[in-house]
């Protein structure tokens, strides 16, 4: 069986998955920043110290300003990511 949509009906059909792109994107960056901000790591750059937080760059807290130790770096959707030279 056949449909046929008419231009409207298509083009509301390729918004409702777009919309539902950009929705699941942000639930995505919401956990992995949460994540960034709560999860204790190991500092490479102070292994003296007790494990800490890295603090995600996109949200208000406690971070450096770099990507470098995030430990959800890799399935981070943002691309606004900083890296340290």
């Amino acid at each position: 069986m056949y449909y046929v949509l008419s231009q409207e009906e298509y083009d509301k059909v390729l918004q409702d998955i777009r919309d539902a792109e950009t929705a699941k994107k942000e639930t995505i960056q919401r956990l992995c920043s949460q994540v960034c901000d709560i999860l204790p790591i190991k500092d490479k750059y102070r292994p003296d110290d007790d494990p800490h937080p890295w603090g995600c760059i996109l949200t208000e807290g406690p971070n450096c300003g770099y990507c470098d130790q995030c430990p959800v770096q890799d399935d981070c959707p943002s691309k606004d990511k900083n890296w340290s030279k």
